[in-house]
């Protein structure tokens, strides 16, 4: 029989999530009541508690007898509500999470190319040159965890530290959704579309650039069907 999740169940759970979300709550905040949620989102208290008790079982909130809900812990693995709660849900995950990273990475190559230096090319042009050696051998001394090193380094030179800290953050999410149940394509493939990016940043074709690291992406999306086992 096919298991229904808590949120499919009770789909307010994820309109009081997004609300704890954007009201910028912390941890140990305590959340309105019951009557003062119902009344703001102009529902029943039965949805609310219905939700309240979802939240708690996924470790977001705690319901102290007598005193309220709290915020128990909200982190990037409270912001993998959707993943943990909702695989039916995962493939809009994955497309979600991939235009974020169009939107950050091509910000990155564009600045990239910008501020380029003959040391930082040099520094990025060793690096996919190794890798490309060292997958020629069967990828065995490469580990898989570092694949964003590529797009780490660009982010270094496009000096932009708000940029690399939301390229980190959306790098995390994508590992903690690739982590399990998903066939990433190889080293030495994904390298070659890497140096193909590069040669575009050091001609300065920033159309170029943009269109490779797009297309680079999006292929998460593209195959999604045969890449996703979950």
């Amino acid at each position: 029989m096919e298991q229904i999740s808590s949120a499919e169940k009770h789909p307010f759970s994820k309109t009081l999530y997004s609300f704890i979300l954007h009201k910028g709550y912390r941890s140990g905040d305590k959340l309105p009541t019951e009557r003062e949620l119902a009344e703001h989102f102009g529902v029943g208290r039965s949805s609310v508690r219905e939700a309240l008790s979802g939240l708690k079982a996924l470790g977001i909130l705690e319901i102290r007898q007598g005193s309220g809900c709290y915020i128990k812990e909200i982190n990037i693995a409270s912001l993998l509500f959707p993943i943990q709660e909702q695989i039916y849900n995962k493939r809009i995950l994955v497309e979600e999470i991939l235009e974020s990273r169009v939107a950050i990475e091509l910000e990155i190559v564009k600045l990239a190319i910008k501020r380029a230096t003959p040391v930082m090319l040099a520094k990025i042009e060793t690096y996919l040159l190794s890798v490309d050696e060292n997958s020629a051998d069967g990828e065995k001394s490469i580990k898989y965890d570092n694949h964003f090193a590529f797009e780490q380094l660009l982010a270094d030179m496009a000096g932009n530290r708000i940029l690399i800290m939301l390229q980190n953050l959306i790098h995390e999410l994508w590992r903690d959704l690739t982590s399990k149940g998903w066939r990433h394509r190889s080293i030495k493939e994904s390298n070659t579309e890497h140096i193909n990016i590069f040669r575009s940043i050091q001609e300065k074709d920033t159309i170029s650039a943009l269109e490779k690291m797009e297309n680079h992406i999006l292929w998460g999306i593209k195959c999604y069907d045969a890449m996703n086992q979950s």
